[in-house]
């Protein structure tokens, strides 16, 4: 998964189902995990509380679950929320069609405190969330599990839900094998011109692109259409710096629409 990161505690493992930004789990071969989280769970290390407990609104046309842990603290929820409703409009006046209506599709559950997820996350393996102490219900959806840690590391990260909704993109409407993302990858990788690049920070440092191609799929998605916390920032910097992702963009998110009954 996807998104956003404490980098120095992160290693690479080879396990599979969640792609997040600064999540804080046993995502698997496609992303870096905490060396303080163990590999199998068999006790959840938090309340599950069913979906039907959640509260549902709709937000920008996406489905948003509130937990019930982060309606009992008023004014967090409530800024949490105006913070996602901002990103959620944005996305909204960015995104093409169809591609939008895919993103809309797509479930956004918000808690207070999820005690594995540092941030947000993509959601993949029902099967993963039972097995480490998640709803399984959030397979194929994307998750806000730390309200605080939203407010404040979208400060540098202001696409952040974005990313997390690229992952979704990318793997139920591209496939998570899409031949042409993991070629712009590898070709990024080769190049080793992102090895150390620019972090809004002010400092450099390896982009976060190079994790994987679903990274880099999301990394460039959001700058492609909003801004990154790393170089290139934005789509003018993009299109000098990774020409073949500015055009792997152009050919993945503005796709024509099906014709009626294919």
């Amino acid at each position: 998964m996807m998104f956003m990161r404490n980098y120095a505690s992160f290693v690479a493992v080879a396990l599979a189902p969640v792609l997040c930004t600064g999540c804080v789990t046993t995502p698997g071969q496609l992303d870096p995990v905490g060396d303080e989280v163990p590999a199998s769970v068999e006790e959840p290390r938090g309340r599950i509380h069913e979906k039907s407990s959640y509260r549902s609104q709709s937000m920008h046309g996406w489905t948003v679950l509130v937990s019930p842990d982060l309606i009992s603290d008023p004014e967090l929820e409530r800024r949490t929320l105006a913070l996602l409703d901002d990103h959620l409009y944005r996305i909204g006046r960015v995104i093409p069609s169809p591609a939008l209506e895919d993103l809309r599709g797509v479930e956004i559950w918000v808690e207070k405190d999820t005690p594995w997820t540092q941030c947000m996350c993509y959601h993949i393996s029902p099967a993963w969330l039972t097995a480490n102490g998640y709803n399984p219900a959030k397979a194929g959806t994307v998750e806000v599990g730390n309200a605080e840690a939203f407010l404040e590391w979208t400060r540098t990260q202001p696409w952040m839900v974005l990313h997390e909704l690229a992952h979704a993109y990318h793997y139920q409407v591209l496939g998570p094998e899409h031949s042409g993302i993991n070629a712009a990858w590898r070709a990024r990788v080769d190049a080793g011109d992102f090895d150390r690049v620019l972090h809004a920070s002010g400092a450099p440092r390896r982009h976060y692109a190079l994790t994987n191609d679903k990274e880099y799929f999301a990394e460039t998605t959001e700058a492609y259409f909003g801004t990154n916390d790393f170089h290139p920032f934005v789509r003018a910097e993009l299109q000098q710096a990774d020409p073949r992702g500015h055009a792997l963009m152009e050919s993945t998110w503005y796709r024509p629409p099906e014709e009626p009954g294919t």
